[in-house]
């Protein structure tokens, strides 16, 4: 059993933004695991991101990108491999990250709901890659404002 767990500031932040319906609707209608897509083109991967206004940069595998709000600081790393689209978030203050338990949105959908397996979202083309991004950054976006409405920055 997972005994790992969100802590309450972040689990009021997900509730605030309806995560957990969000996320498993995104889990209901891409989770074709046996057909997801095995070889990524990097150039469709960046051609979709370019279409979201966000500044990444690609070093390592991974699409990086932040931007800074008053005295804070938000990052987001991207990694599409096998299929698998991960959005990960920090969130940063004077040098020192928050711990987010949940930053990677499969794990904290894991975590909120304290299941053993986590439910993957995958993709078997980029137009569904595309939708899943989509409703990634919003979920970022709105974890943002209420982060920030939370921390009385808004």
């Amino acid at each position: 059993m997972n005994h790992e767990t969100v802590d309450t500031f972040e689990s009021s932040i997900y509730e605030n933004i309806n995560f957990i319906s969000r996320y498993k609707k995104l889990y209901a209608k891409y989770n074709n695991w046996d057909n997801r897509i095995s070889k990524i083109d990097k150039k469709e991967v960046s051609s979709i991101l370019e279409t979201y206004n966000y500044p990444f940069k690609y070093v390592d595998s991974t699409y990086y990108c932040k931007e800074s709000i008053e005295s804070y600081t938000f990052h987001i790393a991207i990694q599409v491999k096998g299929g698998i689209p991960i959005l990960t978030f920090n969130i940063e203050k004077d040098n020192v990250f928050y711990p987010l338990t949940g930053h990677n949105l499969t794990r904290a959908y894991k975590l909120l709901l304290n299941l053993e397996t986590a439910l993957i979202v995958t993709f078997i083309d980029y137009e569904q890659l595309n939708e899943i991004m989509k409703e990634y950054l919003r979920i970022y976006e709105d974890f943002k404002i209420e982060f920030l409405n939370q921390v009385k920055v808004i």
